[in-house]
């Protein structure tokens, strides 16, 4: 069965000096101190994220429990052949956001889903790296092409989040339809838009 160790990403460098390339586990504690410092942030659309709240809350014994829950959920991500996460690294190289790929190879069709810290939002960061994750995607599943061969790439918005609504339409892609109550997310449902992109060499 196909799956993504067939096809390395390589690091795409983008504008400024950022860049994305795979996770990897030296990124762990930047992930951990995101999700705890902008929770408030990552909180209203990411099911995994706590509240401010939750985090201010917590012991000593929960936060380390915590940690080593990621840790191992890290490691899981790096295994996982079928799900490709993907770090978004700024001028500075520190990890800042993560791009996730989930793959149906025998339908060749891809599902991505992003998230960034606050203070690297607006800076048009996530633009650039779906881009060079959608153009790696679309590249042929042909001997020294690079790419999986994807035609089809499906994105999930929240109906409230607006930033990522205009993120889809800024990457091109098209509004097929909204699913209703798609998700339960942190005890409420929420609808969720789902937009496409076919590739353009179909």
């Amino acid at each position: 069965m196909a799956d993504f160790a067939k096809f390395p990403f390589p690091v795409c460098h983008l504008p400024g000096g950022a860049s994305v390339r795979p996770l990897s586990l030296s990124d762990t504690d930047e992930w951990f101190a995101i999700v705890r410092e902008d929770a408030a942030h990552l909180h209203p659309f990411l099911f995994w994220a706590d509240s401010p709240e939750a985090i201010a809350a917590q012991s000593a014994d929960e936060k380390e429990k915590e940690y080593t829950a990621h840790v191992n959920y890290v490691k899981e991500c790096v295994a996982e052949h079928n799900t490709f996460p993907l770090s978004i690294v700024n001028a500075d190289q520190q990890f800042v956001g993560l791009i996730e790929i989930n793959m149906d190879f025998e339908n060749k069709k891809g599902m991505i889903s992003y998230w960034i810290s606050s203070k690297e939002t607006g800076k048009g960061l996530v633009t650039a790296a779906c881009n060079a994750v959608l153009d790696w995607l679309f590249l042929p599943d042909e001997p020294n092409s690079g790419g999986p061969g994807v035609v089809r790439v499906e994105l999930w918005v929240c109906t409230d989040n607006k930033k990522s609504i205009h993120l889809a339409e800024r990457l091109g892609f098209t509004l097929e339809g909204t699913a209703r109550c798609r998700e339960c997310l942190h005890g409420k449902m929420v609808d969720h838009h789902l937009y496409s992109k076919i590739n353009p060499k179909q």
